[in-house]
């Protein structure tokens, strides 16, 4: 009696214990399915490709897609070196969203300087506000490595450099806007604000940050 009673002690334990770890293995595969299904502002890195080629899709026939590099290339335009004035880094990155700091219309002939409906004119100021959005990417080509990673520009901020009754200052920011839809596509597409201000620094024209 003692033997069969002993037993089933032991039974019942053994029964206990495999109840708890096939809880605890359930509750394991919920939240890993739940981090797997997560939303992602920013990409996972793609697999190293042998050929060197990158595509939208794998289905036979299928056109391959240039990568926002190769757009760049096309449009005659290089990534810039990322040159930050002062003690910042040029982008932080917080869970999903990488935060880029200002940047100024800086190209191959230097910086663009004055102020818009004074010293510039619309169009001069467009092609200011297309520099600071290139010069942003630089800063998030650093920070992430690829820009084939960012699946969405969420935010541009945009200062620009205004004279005294200039209210144009939402066209002069399509130029970075613009900039950016033709490089992402629906990717591109992003909040904005607009701001007039009377001085930036250097007197540069426009300045620009993003949230990726």
């Amino acid at each position: 009696l003692f033997e069969k009673e002993g037993n089933r002690t032991w039974q019942g334990m053994i029964s206990l214990q495999v109840g708890r770890l096939e809880r605890t293995r359930s509750r394991l595969g919920a939240a890993r399915r739940l981090a797997e299904t997560a939303c992602l502002h920013l990409a996972a890195p793609a697999p190293p490709d042998p050929a060197g080629a990158r595509s939208a899709s794998r289905r036979p026939g299928a056109a391959e897609v240039p990568s926002v590099l190769e757009r760049l290339r096309e449009m005659g335009l290089e990534l810039p070196e990322r040159r930050s004035v002062g003690q910042y880094a040029g982008a932080v990155r917080s869970g999903n969203l990488l935060f880029v700091s200002g940047a100024g219309p800086v190209g191959p002939g230097g910086m663009v300087t004055g102020k818009l409906g004074v010293e510039l004119d619309v169009e001069a100021g467009k092609e200011a506000a297309r520099l600071c959005a290139l010069n942003c990417l630089s800063a998030v080509q650093e920070a992430v490595g690829d820009l084939d990673r960012v699946t969405r520009i969420v935010k541009v901020l945009a200062f620009v450099n205004s004279g005294p009754g200039f209210s144009q200052q939402h066209v002069v920011v399509d130029g970075a806007s613009s900039f950016l839809l033709s490089l992402f596509g629906n990717r591109g597409a992003h909040a904005r604000s607009s701001v007039g201000v009377a001085v930036l620094p250097f007197n540069i024209a426009v300045e620009v940050e993003m949230i990726v």
